[in-house]
């Protein structure tokens, strides 16, 4: 029941940013299936700045004894000595945090050069047996009901921009608030309201995509969903991608770029799907 993960790694099986993985462990854990334990290092690595016996004189007999144990635990190379902290908490007897705490005292003394990388988070499973797909379906909702008020959102905004009468009165409005004319304000003092231009867009009709088989086929990590096919043809990068690194500067890739994103999403949906 205890979990480590990588958010970086779920990013790039799963070709979903980190932000919505970390979103998404959030839902998780405000749901009750899992709690968050913390994090750790899996890389851990330092460079020693003189011998073993001198970075020993530094501390007290219990101290170097467990600094002992701990380096038995090393992988030697050139410069840098590689850490092996289950082979160190073993050896110990002690749990990563206070590894971890030792190897920044060794820093802070100078005694050695500390890199760290491999950063995982630690969860504990809540609750076994759970129905997966309705916990999906529930999740995925909650996506798509965001999405809307962030579209919502932005509508709000190009409104407000466009807007002929008081602008602190509008805003007062969204909030539960009222007032007539606070006076103070651009339209209230006679500028004019502002006028935003239609984007360019172009239709599906113009296009052809006969291309698009062809990488679908060549890279299923990063185009096999309609949402990725969507996101590629409008010029949208996401992990998977990023990952593949020719896709990017493929000829297909943002040639839908002047096509809402949601009629390429339909599309893609009702012609080309999984």
């Amino acid at each position: 029941d205890d979990i480590d993960i990588s958010a970086y790694e779920l990013s790039r099986n799963h070709d979903m940013r980190k932000l919505v993985v970390s979103t998404l462990l959030t839902r998780l854990e405000l749901m009750g299936i899992l709690r968050s334990e913390g994090f750790y290092y899996s890389d851990i690595r330092f460079a020693p700045g003189c011998s073993s016996d001198k970075i020993f004189s530094h501390y007290a007999q219990s101290q170097a004894t467990f600094l002992r144990k701990m380096f038995s635990c090393c992988t030697m190379a050139k410069k840098w000595v590689t850490l092996n902290t289950d082979q160190a908490v073993v050896a110990t007897g002690f749990g990563r945090s206070v590894i971890l705490r030792a190897l920044e005292d060794l820093q802070n003394k100078g005694l050695v050069q500390l890199q760290m990388a491999g950063y995982r988070q630690r969860f504990h499973r809540l609750q076994t047996g759970v129905d997966r797909k309705k916990i999906c379906r529930e999740l995925l909702d909650t996506f798509i009901e965001h999405e809307k008020m962030e579209i919502g959102r932005i509508k709000n905004m190009l409104a407000y921009a466009e807007q002929e009468g008081c602008l602190t009165s509008y805003l007062l409005n969204y909030f539960g608030e009222s007032i007539d004319r606070c006076g103070h304000c651009g339209t209230c003092l006679g500028d004019p309201a502002g006028e935003l231009h239609e984007p360019r867009t172009e239709k599906m009709v113009n296009f052809k995509l006969e291309d698009l088989a062809g990488l679908i086929e060549e890279y299923p990590n990063a185009l096999s969903r309609p949402r990725q096919q969507a996101r590629f043809l409008c010029g949208l990068n996401s992990p998977a991608v990023s990952a593949a690194k020719k896709l990017r500067g493929n000829p297909v890739f943002g040639r839908l770029e002047q096509v809402p994103f949601a009629e390429v999403l339909e599309y893609c949906q009702n012609n080309i799907g999984n």
